[in-house]
């Protein structure tokens, strides 16, 4: 199969990948409204522990995909990607469950917080946190590993990373659409939760299918993205990159409050 053919399944796949991850989130709030009420509570513990997950995945499996790609080469990473994939779909099966018997919990154990809102929002978020954390992890991990496979040196990283970029969000958008159009009205929330976790899993084995193919080639890789790294240093950089890493945080804590608001 040609390499081609291979970067256009992984691109595929990262397209549909957005549209679950939306998916997701927009049923994830649907179910806190549901077990704890109050839909701007619900709406934004489920956009702080997406969020979250996605900054704690993109940067922690960025570092995993980095000594991962360099020890066993390119090729690999779309095996790495795919295991992101089913692990996911893994916790998206157990997430309806999971809501339940917090639900459970709350109605049963937690009514002598009632008389402190302060304390029953820390427990809320506690509890939804605990249950959000980890497939969302994994999804932030999922464009790192994905920039390291496609991307062959430094100077392809803006176009590599704005295309995955623009696959996923575009993905994303369809997700929202199903949602609110489709979905909830023919599986409901729980069912397009299922659905969405089969999706996934078929995603994370189309990828280890991909990596099969791709692993032969994966050695030529090794070592690629870091030529051209040292003129980048050298570059006159007018603008401290922490300046520009303060920027972003602010753009990115506006752009949410914007979306809850």
């Amino acid at each position: 199969m040609s390499p081609t053919i291979l970067r256009l399944l992984i691109i595929a796949c990262f397209f549909l990948s957005g549209m679950t991850g939306l998916i997701y989130q927009t049923a994830w709030a649907r179910i806190l409204g549901l077990v704890f009420g109050n839909t701007v509570h619900a709406v934004s513990t489920v956009l702080t522990v997406f969020f979250a997950g996605l900054a704690i995945g993109a940067y922690a499996l960025g570092v995993v995909a980095d000594r991962w790609g360099d020890r066993w080469g390119k090729g690999s990473l779309a095996l790495l990607y795919g295991l992101l994939e089913i692990g996911i779909a893994l916790w998206g099966f157990a997430v309806p469950w999971l809501f339940r018997v917090v639900e459970t919990l709350y109605l049963h154990r937690l009514h002598p917080l009632d008389h402190s809102l302060l304390t029953l929002t820390i427990v809320r978020f506690l509890l939804a946190f605990l249950i959000l954390i980890i497939p969302t992890t994994l999804m932030g991990g999922t464009l790192p590993v994905l920039v390291k496979f496609f991307v062959r040196s430094i100077g392809e990283v803006g176009r590599g990373f704005g295309m995955l970029y623009f696959v996923n969000t575009l993905g994303a958008a369809l997700g929202v659409a199903l949602c609110g159009f489709v979905l909830f009205q023919v599986t409901g929330v729980t069912g397009a939760i299922h659905l969405t976790a089969f999706f996934n899993f078929l995603i994370g084995l189309s990828a280890c299918v991909v990596a099969r193919f791709a692993l032969p080639a994966s050695r030529e890789g090794k070592g690629e993205i870091g030529e051209g790294a040292s003129s980048l240093e050298e570059g006159d950089h007018r603008l401290s990159p922490r300046l520009l890493l303060v920027a972003s945080f602010l753009s990115g804590l506006a752009a949410l409050a914007y979306e809850t608001l």
